[in-house]
């Protein structure tokens, strides 16, 4: 009962073989056009935003990451208030 059922030459056949291919790539990828599970987002909440900006790439992460570390290095600094231990 573990085994696949034995090939029989309708197994060969195009227009099966076609299905399975469609079905593959259908369990793959979905259709985002249409909702294939209940679990999916409705297809009206896939839609962007009026005010969302479109085609922006926003700032390159390694850039990002080199200037914050460069404020985070100037706040560092040896200001007039750590010399003081009062204050």
């Amino acid at each position: 009962a573990s085994h696949p059922p034995a090939w029989t030459p309708a197994d060969s056949d195009k227009g099966r073989a076609a299905e399975i291919q469609r079905r593959l790539v259908d369990s793959k990828q979905g259709d985002p056009n249409t909702r294939k599970y209940l679990s999916e987002p409705p297809v009206q909440y896939r839609v962007a935003a009026g005010t969302a900006p479109q085609n922006e790439l926003g700032e390159d992460e390694y850039k990002k990451e080199r200037r914050l570390k460069k404020e985070a290095e100037g706040k560092k600094g040896s200001g007039w208030f750590d010399w003081m231990p009062s204050l």
